[in-house]
């Protein structure tokens, strides 16, 4: 039995609106690691929400579990509201360390998911039964809950969770039994060809999307999760799921925004190339149309924060990102806020970036609103942890996969300007798809 410290109480909204009453205990533990592939099946294959958040590069590992209180929310406002939900939970919350208080998620729409993504709410923040946090070679185990009752109850689910762990088997990789196209490439080509015919002085840039779907045998869920939970590969490893049929996968290069404090910093990742391209490299970073696509995305997240923030640090010139497969161009942006300014703040006013979205925002996201074929989910939408009013982290869920039942789909999209060639923006999409279907799912292209 893990010992406790002294109990903390606070309050929390349960949903939107409703105000419980609830302790908070922690516990630590000296083991060097938790068999976290394991502990993650178990809680998927018990229908538990959870969200498994790893970085290999800082070595921070979180993992929640349950749902212990909540906000849920949809539309426009969604994440101003939530914002002030943080507020009012961090006023009655008494802990000293730096770790989440709870986790969100949302849709890129920030609407009520259709289909496969009926899980996911427009927006989402949990706080977690139990939360795991690995540093070096400590894991800490903090419970939430609204009574001594509830406590106990989240440390007998950690400990049922962890006692039907067993031995872990590696896991084969992924059989396709059917593969394809949301929408077909050829058809992709021609919603490429047609928006560069509207792009003009109100609309310079709108990413458009596709999907690619696998029939598969079996689950491949297990493999997914143990390669997630033991790759070195740079960015944002992370399972999450609502505790209903799906869930969503990946490693992601790009994160979204970043704050501690006063302090920022946000992500610019666009243009892209296929390592396999003979002279990739140095195409990708003399490539007008890239180049004007990246500054795009830098410009858009400047005029976004710029009634959030007090001060901001922009790199004259892109870098190169060499992934596995791909290579991107990358800007690190940072700064000061305003000392008003929350975390949820910043997030609700960057998503989407020109990334994701386009340029001008509000003129590219009508566009997609109004014309996107496929329904888009989680893909592309922002999500992680919050530990604070302005404290919190935000990654966007690229390079990943939704999986329900025996069906795996996977999203890539290409910033579409004037100068976007059909051809190569199709070529861009099916290679992204092609890094994650051999990356995640361990498939030949």
């Amino acid at each position: 039995m893990l010992a406790h410290v002294a109990p903390a109480r606070y309050a929390a909204y349960g949903g939107a609106g409703s105000l419980v009453v609830g302790t908070v205990k922690s516990s630590t533990t000296q083991r060097s690691s938790l068999p976290w592939a394991e502990v993650i099946q178990q809680a998927v294959r018990q229908r538990l929400p959870v969200l498994f958040w790893r970085v290999p590069e800082t070595g921070l590992v979180l993992l929640g579990l349950g749902e212990a209180a909540r906000y849920t929310g949809s539309g426009p406002d969604a994440m101003t509201l939530a914002q002030r939900w943080i507020e009012s939970y961090v006023l009655r919350v008494e802990r000293n360390d730096d770790l989440p208080l709870c986790w969100f998620s949302s849709t890129f729409d920030q609407r009520q998911g259709r289909r496969d993504w009926s899980d996911w709410q427009g927006l989402k923040l949990v706080v977690p039964q139990v939360l795991l946090a690995q540093r070096q070679d400590t894991v800490r185990v903090i419970f939430h809950g609204q009574s001594e009752d509830d406590l106990r109850r989240a440390e007998l689910l950690f400990d049922r969770i962890n006692g039907n762990v067993g031995t872990h088997s590696p896991v084969s990789v992924c059989e396709s039994i059917h593969r394809s196209w949301f929408e077909s490439p050829e058809d992709f080509a021609h919603r490429v060809a047609h928006v560069t015919k509207l792009l003009g002085k109100d609309l310079l840039k709108v990413v458009l999307a596709n999907g690619c779907h696998h029939r598969v045998k079996g689950s491949p869920l297990a493999g997914v999760i143990d390669t997630l939970t033991s790759s070195e590969r740079h960015g944002t490893h992370f399972v999450c799921s609502h505790g209903g049929a799906s869930v969503f996968a990946g490693c992601t290069p790009e994160m979204l925004v970043q704050q501690d404090g006063l302090q920022w910093g946000a992500h610019v990742l666009a243009g892209t190339r296929s390592r396999s391209q003979v002279g990739a490299r140095n195409d990708l970073l003399t490539s007008a149309k890239d180049r004007q696509e990246h500054d795009l995305v830098a410009t858009g997240i400047a005029e976004s924060l710029d009634a959030w923030v007090d001060t901001l640090d922009m790199p004259s010139e892109p870098q190169i990102r060499s992934l596995d497969h791909l290579y991107h161009l990358e800007r690190h942006l940072c700064g000061e806020v305003l000392a008003s300014t929350g975390f949820l703040d910043l997030v609700g006013a960057l998503h989407p970036t020109p990334a994701l979205g386009g340029y001008p925002q509000a003129t590219a996201v009508d566009y997609l609103d109004a014309h996107e074929p496929l329904d888009r989910g989680g893909f592309g939408a922002p999500f992680g942890w919050i530990s604070g009013v302005q404290h919190g982290r935000a990654a966007v869920a690229i390079r990943s996969a939704l999986f329900h039942e025996n069906r795996v789909s996977i999203f890539a999209g290409a910033g579409i300007v004037a100068q976007s060639d059909p051809h190569r923006e199709q070529a861009e999409v099916a290679a992204k798809i092609a890094a994650i279907e051999s990356e995640l799912l361990g498939l030949d292209s």
